[in-house]
C-alpha cells in the first residue's frame, strides 16, 4: 500500500480527521475540530494526516495521515498561521481527485529549560487502516520534522489499556523511568498572600521554568496551550496566576468543587503549595488535583493527600 504523507488543510480535512477517529472523536462537531486544530496550529502545533489510493488522472489514491505549515496566510478570507503539517487520504474528493483521510497525529515542540523535544499528544489511525503501516509512516513524518527543528528526542503518553505500546516499541520508542501521580489535598481557607490574578500564564514560563505539576502529558508546551490557548468551543474555566517567580492555572469543567493545577516554578516549596491551596480555596474549590511526577512526592510529606492508584507510561525514541 502507497502512503504518502501531507500537511492539514483546515478547509477540506476536517470531516475527514473527524471520520478517522471513529467513536474516539472527542470534538463532537465540526466547528469544534475546526477550531480546535486552528488554535492548535496558531499555538505552534505540528498536525498530520496521510492518503492511500485517491484518483489523480484517473490513478485511484487514499488519504491517510496529515501535517501542515504555514504562517499568516490567508484562506477564504481567514487569517491562519499553521505552523506544521502532514497528511494522508483516501476516497474523498478535493480540487477533482479523490481522497479521505484515514490518519490523523498532533505533535508540538516543548523547548524546555534542559531538554528540547517534540511530543505527540495525539495520534488516530481509522480502524479499517490499522495495521497497514499508516501510524509507522506518521511517525518517521514526525520524527523528520524534530530533526529539522533541532530537537534531541521524541515523546509521548501511550494508552496502555489499548495496547498501543506494542505499537511504539516497534517504532523504536523506549519506557523512561519517568512515572506520575495525581495528589487530590483539600483546599485552604488562609488568606491568599502573594499570588497574583493575571491574564494567563506568559509562553516564555515554557521555555524559562520547569514544569512542575500538571503532567497529565509529560511536554509543558502542550498543557500550556490545553489551560492558557483554548479554542472556542473549549468550556474549560481557567484561573491564572503568578506567585513569586512562579506561575499557576488552576482549570476544570464547571460545576465542580475539584479543579486540576499546572504549575511551572524553579522549585515546588511548602509554602509555594499552601499559596496554591489558599488560591484554590478563594475560587470556591474544594479540592485541588496535583498530577507531579513520583520523583516530587517528597514536596508534599507535610500534607494530606489522597493519591490516583493510576499511573501513566511515558515513552521516548532518539532523533538520530
Amino acid at each position: 500500500m502507497d502512503i504518502s504523507i501531507r500537511n492539514i488543510n483546515l478547509d477540506t480535512d476536517i470531516q475527514g480527521i473527524r471520520e478517522a477517529h471513529g467513536d474516539d472523536d472527542h470534538w463532537g462537531s465540526d466547528e469544534a475540530c475546526y477550531s480546535s486544530s486552528k488554535t492548535s496550529l496558531e499555538n505552534g502545533f505540528f498536525i498530520q494526516v496521510a492518503t492511500i489510493d485517491g484518483k489523480v488522472g484517473g490513478r485511484d489514491e487514499k488519504n491517510v495521515g496529515l501535517a501542515e505549515a504555514t504562517i499568516d496566510g490567508k484562506i477564504a478570507g481567514r487569517d491562519k498561521k499553521i505552523v506544521g503539517h502532514a497528511e494522508a487520504t483516501i476516497d474523498g474528493k478535493i480540487g477533482g481527485y479523490d481522497e479521505k483521510i484515514v490518519g490523523h497525529a498532533e505533535w508540538v515542540i516543548s523547548n524546555e529549560p534542559c531538554q528540547r523535544f517534540l511530543y505527540l499528544g495525539m495520534l488516530q489511525v481509522h480502524t479499517e487502516y490499522q495495521k497497514r503501516g499508516v501510524g509507522s509512516k506518521l511517525i518517521d513524518s514526525g520524527a523528520a520534522y524534530a530533526k529539522e527543528n533541532g530537537c534531541t528526542f521524541l515523546r509521548t503518553m501511550p494508552n496502555i489499556e489499548s495496547g498501543s505500546m506494542i505499537f511504539y516499541h516497534k517504532n523504536g520508542f523506549i519506557e523512561t523511568k519517568d512515572r506520575n501521580s495525581t495528589l487530590t489535598l483539600e483546599t485552604m481557607s488562609a488568606s491568599v498572600e502573594s499570588a497574583v490574578r493575571i491574564d494567563k500564564v506568559p509562553f516564555f514560563a515554557v521555555n524559562k521554568l520547569p514544569f512542575m505539576v500538571g503532567l497529565y502529558q509529560h511536554a509543558s508546551a502542550h498543557i500550556w496551550k490545553v489551560f492558557n490557548a483554548r479554542h472556542e468551543y473549549d468550556r474549560r474555566t481557567v484561573y491564572s496566576y503568578s506567585i513569586g517567580e512562579s506561575y499557576i492555572n488552576i482549570g476544570a469543567f464547571e460545576p465542580t468543587e475539584r479543579a486540576s493545577v499546572a504549575c511551572w516554578s524553579k522549585a515546588l516549596t511548602h509554602e509555594l503549595i499552601k499559596e496554591i491551596l489558599a488560591v484554590g480555596g478563594s475560587l470556591g474549590y474544594k479540592y485541588l488535583n496535583f498530577c507531579i511526577l513520583d520523583e516530587n512526592l517528597t514536596c508534599f510529606n507535610s500534607f494530606d493527600y489522597n493519591t490516583s492508584p493510576e499511573h501513566d507510561v511515558f515513552m521516548e525514541r532518539l532523533i538520530i
